[in-house]
């Protein structure tokens, strides 16, 4: 036996709705249930799924210039499903004016699979009598996998059901081994193949669109993201602005004492950054580190002296307020280098040079200290004011014995530390 259960489904109706999504799986769905109570949207019971999606084509991309696509489907819930998925777009199917998507599916078995891909004629055989698309034979092999784990809450509108997929996911090139990133996306999927307008589900597409911070809308498809990513070179690099802060002597305060530490510098830079930058500011990036943080920042690098002076401003009126968590902190700034990964626990994180020497930096600081590399000196040093606060402090050997020049950044009313850096 290969073939177990067929479905083919011709979608006149869009009946798939798709957000680039930046909020964690819990708080997205704990936002779509508060909308779905309001717009009396039935919602289910929560369950997860693996999907991995491996496409086969041409090296050329021969299939998909004829409008399909050829993929593999394993699924892993509680057991596992093994489908082979066609699917056209309307430039190759026939009714094209009536119909969006077409697609095919089948469950089998591995061993059929591998004859399907063995035999061109075959696999043209199967396009043309299910999909109605006449394909020129072509050798196909495995081009890029898709690995999709996959949140699913059901919707039931009073029409229709529907499936609202929270989608973490990330590429593989069979070509060069090489993995990308985690992405986030939502999809909001209507079952079955009806062919007519929901007002409930169209409501509720307008009310994220329009109320929910961290969705945005957009119609690309997975397959499509990946092979962009592959083109690019898999890894983009960029240029930003990393501003590091720690909290000095933390290690001899007591834990009850540290974590208020924490919390107070959390909370004092996250209004500094805001008041200075925005509240909604897409150009700022946290990265936790202990008893600190590195903010990158993409754009903007006027401000950071402005936001740094505000900070310690703010730190020193608090200690100086309650004694008992009175506490000095150090700042390295330094422009450079990085790249998007995703770290051990599949959380998207940062990492590279711009990161790697404000750390070295920050180790050589001492209370209330602003040190800047050569690269972040000479954008500050360009603003006007505050070229005066910008000053050479000579080479510093750092890690591999490798010098970079430093500069302290500090004026006469108290910002900052006029004491040259520790020495290695």
């Amino acid at each position: 036996m290969a073939v177990k259960d067929e479905f083919e489904y011709k979608l006149g109706f869009k009946s798939q709705h798709k957000f680039a999504v930046m909020l964690p799986a819990e708080l997205a769905l704990r936002q779509l249930r508060a909308l779905c109570e309001i717009l009396g949207i039935e919602t289910g019971v929560e369950y997860e799924i693996k999907i991995t999606d491996t496409y086969f084509d041409s090296s050329n991309g021969d299939l998909e210039k004829q409008g399909i696509s050829t993929f593999r489907r394993r699924i892993e819930n509680e057991g596992e499903r093994k489908l082979v998925t066609f699917k056209a777009d309307n430039k190759a199917v026939a009714e094209q004016n009536a119909v969006r998507r077409k697609e095919y599916e089948f469950e089998c078995d591995d061993k059929y699979f591998i004859d399907l891909l063995n035999s061109p004629q075959t696999l043209v055989s199967h396009v043309k009598s299910h999909m109605g698309v006449d394909l020129t034979p072509v050798e196909v092999a495995e081009q890029l996998s898709i690995f999709n784990r996959r949140r699913v809450l059901p919707l039931s509108t009073r029409k229709f059901h529907y499936k609202f997929c929270y989608d973490r996911f990330y590429f593989r090139v069979k070509s060069t081994g090489k993995f990308s990133e985690h992405h986030l996306e939502i999809e909001i999927e209507r079952e079955g193949d009806a062919d007519s307008p929901d007002e409930q589900i169209e409501q509720l597409l307008a009310t994220i669109e329009r109320v929910l911070p961290g969705f945005e809308k957009h119609t690309k498809k997975k397959f499509n993201q990946g092979k962009k990513w592959a083109k690019s070179g898999s890894d983009k690099v960029r240029h930003i602005y990393s501003i590091g802060m720690d909290i000095v002597e933390f290690t001899q305060r007591s834990a009850d004492i540290q974590k208020q530490m924490i919390q107070r510098l959390n909370k004092v830079c996250k209004e500094a950054f805001s008041k200075y930058l925005g509240s909604s500011s897409t150009d700022l990036t946290y990265l936790p580190r202990g008893d600190g943080m590195i903010v990158l920042l993409s754009s903007g690098p006027d401000k950071i002296i402005p936001i740094l002076k505000h900070i310690q401003r703010e730190i020193r009126v608090a200690g100086e307020e309650d004694s008992e968590l009175q506490f000095s902190f150090r700042s390295a700034v330094h422009a450079g280098p990085v790249f998007d990964f995703t770290d051990v626990n599949e959380n998207l994180s940062v990492a590279g040079d711009g990161i790697n020497l404000c750390a070295r930096l920050l180790e050589r600081g001492e209370s209330w200290h602003v040190l800047a590399s050569e690269s972040a000196a000479k954008t500050l040093g360009m603003r006007g004011g505050q070229r005066k606060l910008v000053h050479d402090v000579g080479e510093y050997s750092f890690k591999h014995g490798i010098k970079h020049r430093v500069f302290n950044v500090y004026d006469e009313e108290g910002f900052g530390f006029e004491t040259p850096p520790l020495d290695a």
